[in-house]
């Protein structure tokens, strides 16, 4: 498609270059930059989602393909199908806070951060 005044071109191509440069750098520092947007996620449950990354949960368990370094991490694509959200959080206090402790988390965890983390997991 051609446009009649070379100056709307050369403006578009150069929106879409940055665009194309913006995505990029995105994607490479591991921002997904529509994600949240995208997920639709509450206050809590974006927190959450950072507490996961933080945490680095995939280098355990396995969700949708990615991570899963440990055989007997249970896969948390479809978690939300299995366990209610006052099911998952007293599953988090358990094996967190009893023994043999389990070391997800540098420092325990708050009550609100396991809601926080819940909410997150319940989206996927």
């Amino acid at each position: 498609m051609a446009f009649p005044n070379h100056k709307i071109t050369v403006i578009i191509l150069s929106c879409l270059f940055i665009l194309a440069l913006s995505l990029g750098f995105s994607s490479m520092h591991g921002i997904d930059v529509w994600a949240t947007e995208a997920k639709g996620l509450t206050e809590s449950a974006q927190s959450g989602q950072n507490i996961f990354e933080e945490v680095n949960c995939l280098m355990c368990h396995l969700l949708n393909g990615e991570g899963g370094g440990l055989d007997d991490a249970p896969d948390l694509a479809g978690v939300s199908t299995r366990l209610k959200p006052e099911e998952m959080k007293k599953w988090l206090k358990d094996h967190l806070y009893e023994e043999p402790r389990l070391s997800m988390f540098e420092e325990d965890p708050t009550d609100d951060d396991i809601g926080k983390l819940t909410d997150y997991l319940q989206t996927l």
